[in-house]
């Protein structure tokens, strides 16, 4: 028997990989000879970018930017040619902020602006961002505020 698992992540608490390995286990304890092919998914949201990253073939990549609170820390990227592709979570998600912090008042999303800069510096033309947790941190500073008026570079929201 052959079966096809395509999850998406269980917010805060497993990635989409980690949910469809479970229930690969499942069937493989309880089903013998069984074939799964895992296929994590994302709806947009966070582990969007983790879900297709691999079937692009994607460069890991880590650069500094400035974190919710204004302290600096690093936030993934990937990258491929001229392409590029990040996740919002990865720096403002849900999971990356405290419950007792998450006033969208005091989360900061320059980071962001500064990732996208720093991509469009980098000659990237393609610039694809999964966007998640964002309309959540309305905040006082637009990502933009960090981007160059110039168009050089072309973000996509997924």
């Amino acid at each position: 028997m052959k079966i096809i698992i395509a999850p998406d992540s269980f917010k805060e608490s497993l990635t989409s990989e980690e949910v469809a390995e479970a229930i690969k286990r499942g069937f493989q304890q309880s089903i013998a000879d069984v074939e799964c092919l895992l296929c994590p998914v994302g709806d947009g949201g966070e582990g969007t970018v983790d879900a297709i990253r691999h079937s692009l073939d994607l460069e890991e990549k880590w650069i500094q930017v400035t974190g919710p609170f204004g302290q600096k820390e690093v936030m993934r990227y990937f990258q491929k040619g001229e392409l590029a592709l990040f996740e919002v979570a990865d720096l403002v998600g849900l999971e990356k902020i405290p419950l007792e912090k998450r006033d969208p008042l005091k989360i900061q999303t320059c980071g962001i602006g500064e990732l996208i800069r720093h991509l469009i510096d980098q000659g990237i033309k393609d610039i694809y961002i999964s966007r998640c947790d964002l309309h959540f941190w309305q905040t006082k500073r637009p990502i933009s505020c960090y981007v160059s008026s110039r168009r050089s570079g072309n973000p996509r929201f997924l």
